[in-house]
C-alpha cells in the first residue's frame, strides 16, 4: 500500500547515536532527517572540509543491537536533510515480535522535501536526530511521494523511543 510505504529500514551495521562522555548533544541540529556521509572510529575519519556537517558520536544508548560494539563517530549532511514536523501525532503499532512500528505523517510543508531527500538517497544511510542526538539510523528503501512513513527497526525496538520523542 503505497500510503504507508517502508520508509526507513535500519541496516545491520547502523544502530544509535548519542553523544559519548565527555561530547554534548548538538543542540544547533533541527529535529529532522540526515544524510549520513561518513562514519569512523574517530572524529578525525569522519571530518570534512569539503562538506557542510556535524559529527556526533554513536554509543547505543537507545538499542539493544550490538552493545558490545564500540562508540563510532558519524558525519551527517547538515545542507541534506528534511525538517521533522509532523501533521499529527505518530501512529505506534506492533509487528509479529511485538516490536514497535511508527508510522508518520509530515506537515504539507515538507513533504515534497522528503520525496526529493528520500529520492536523492536511495540506498543511503540516514539518521533521524531529536533534541541533538540520533536517534535511529536506517536506510532508505524506497521513494516516498505523499510524505507518510512506517520507521522500522530490524534488530531492536528502539522505534519506541522515537515516539516517545515524538509525541512531546
Amino acid at each position: 500500500m503505497k500510503k504507508f510505504q517502508s520508509w526507513l529500514a535500519t541496516t545491520a551495521l547502523l544502530a544509535i547515536v548519542t553523544p559519548a562522555a565527555g561530547l554534548a548533544a548538538d543542540h544547533s541540529l533541527a529535529n529532522g532527517v540526515y544524510a549520513v556521509f561518513r562514519e569512523g572510529l574517530t572524529r578525525e575519519e569522519v571530518q570534512s572540509e569539503k562538506r557542510s556537517h556535524a559529527v556526533l558520536v554513536y554509543d547505543r544508548k537507545y538499542s539493544d543491537a550490538d552493545k558490545d560494539q564500540p562508540p563510532k563517530f558519524v558525519a551527517l549532511d547538515t545542507s541534506s536533510f528534511v525538517p521533522l514536523v509532523l501533521a499529527g501525532p505518530p501512529d505506534a503499532r506492533k509487528d509479529d515480535r511485538g516490536w514497535t512500528l511508527l508510522n508518520v505523517t509530515l506537515a504539507r510543508q515538507h513533504v515534497k522535501a522528503l520525496e526529493d531527500f528520500t529520492r536523492v538517497h536511495l540506498g543511503g544511510a540516514v539518521a533521524i536526530v531529536i533534541d541533538g542526538e540520533i536517534i535511529t539510523m536506517h536506510k532508505v528503501r524506497s521513494v516516498i511521494e505523499d510524505g507518510k512513513a512506517r520507521i522500522t527497526r530490524c534488530s531492536d525496538d528502539a522505534c519506541r523511543t522515537l515516539l516517545v520523542k515524538l509525541a512531546k
